[in-house]
């Protein structure tokens, strides 16, 4: 569970200092961009992120300070440490996906991201919510994969009443057997994404408290 400490050493540091403009969702994005864009530059970040480049000279001075990136004048890649965090990640969670949800609710924007099998992970669903909604989407919603039904805790069973909005999940996530499939929507691609990520973060207990 190194990894696990090692994310919430970078929660506390942010947390504890004077307050940045970013936060911990918009660090553990930067892991990911920077792992699948070995040697990207400051500018090119920013752009993924969506974040001014002041914050992200910020954000990147913080992770160089918890031993998770090493940067020079070539770009941006990450330390030893960095790559095992990134590894974990991408063994819990899936990238994040954007999805076209506009016949169901009225969000411009929609993403999902797996949790996977992360079933026993998740209680009733609106922990996800809120943490998604803390972080910039506009609504959410937590889906599980139990027993080839997709399932909506407490709610609903997607599978019986919508069936093919369930498949149609089911397959563009590829998601098996005990997967958690948040789907988060905002008026804005970065707002959908923030708020999933945070949601899969809080479903695999890096932070209790978003």
């Amino acid at each position: 569970m190194s990894q696990i400490n090692s994310l919430k050493k970078l929660v506390s540091s942010i947390r504890g200092g004077p307050a940045p403009h970013f936060e911990v969702v918009h660090a553990i994005m930067a892991i990911r961009i920077i792992g699948d864009h070995p040697g990207i530059g400051r500018k090119e970040l920013s752009r993924r992120l969506g974040l001014g480049e002041g914050s992200v000279r910020t954000l990147l001075s913080k992770l160089k300070s918890n031993d998770l990136v090493t940067i020079t004048k070539e770009g941006c890649t990450l330390s030893a440490n960095g790559i095992e965090i990134y590894n974990w990640l991408n063994e819990k969670i899936s990238p994040i996906y954007e999805v076209d949800l506009r016949e169901i609710w009225e969000h411009q924007f929609s993403v999902g991201i797996v949790v996977k099998n992360g079933e026993r992970l998740v209680r009733r669903g609106i922990e996800q919510r809120d943490a998604a909604i803390k972080f910039g989407a506009a609504g959410a919603m937590t889906l599980i994969l139990k027993s080839g039904k997709l399932l909506m805790p407490e709610i609903t069973n997607l599978s019986e009443e919508f069936p093919e909005f369930a498949s149609k999940l089911i397959d563009n996530f590829f998601l098996k057997e005990g997967d958690v499939l948040i789907i988060a929507g905002a008026s804005n691609l970065y707002d959908a994404s923030y708020g999933a990520l945070a949601a899969a973060l809080l479903t695999l207990g890096v932070f209790t408290n978003p």
